[in-house]
């Protein structure tokens, strides 16, 4: 399900909220799912009455579990960037960049896989790396509020485009071949 996000904008700081209603037809599958799973753990043990209960109640507790609304927000001070809340698979979690770290912001695509598993949305690019700051968003809205971001600071922008060049540039030993003629 798309993402829904609220800018507030003080003199000293830009917060930015994004929250995402999780899809409930993946619910009702993740929920048979653990269904299933404690009928068979469960059936060998006890009674048929109590593998339907667990199972019952287990199927419950997926379905609260994955439309659980998931909600961060984002605090860019000219410092920095804090963003709090669920970044994927993480519960709660707290990550900050330093500004002076930042090379440049933008959008990258949702992976799932058994090597990565991101969420998509707004990356800071670091030096070694990115940095997710603001999942679940679309391009275009990470887009827009990239541009936000460097309407109210402008430091940052002329920051980043200073990091926009080549990864090689001036690390590299060229041949002359366009000098030979």
């Amino acid at each position: 399900m798309p993402a829904t996000f609220q800018v507030e904008e003080t003199p000293k700081q830009l917060l930015i909220r994004v929250k995402r209603q999780r899809a409930f037809a993946a619910a009702l599958v993740e929920a048979a799912a653990t269904a299933l799973f404690i009928a068979f753990l469960v059936h060998r043990v006890a009674p048929m009455a109590v593998v339907i209960t667990s199972a019952l109640l287990g199927a419950i507790f997926a379905i609260m579990w994955f439309t659980r609304e998931n909600n961060v927000e984002l605090r860019i001070t000219n410092l920095g960037f804090i963003a709090k809340g669920s970044f994927g698979g993480e519960y709660r979690s707290v990550r900050k960049v330093s500004a002076a770290d930042i090379h440049w912001l933008e959008y990258q695509e949702e992976q799932a896989g058994p090597e990565a598993d991101r969420p998509g949305g707004m990356y800071a690019k670091v030096k070694y790396g990115s940095q997710c700051v603001l999942p679940y968003l679309d391009e275009s809205q990470t887009n827009e509020l990239i541009e936000r971001i460097y309407a109210k600071y402008p430091s940052l922008k002329s920051n980043c485009a200073g990091h926009r060049t080549s990864a090689f540039e001036g690390h590299f030993t060229t041949l002359g071949l366009e000098k030979r003629r």
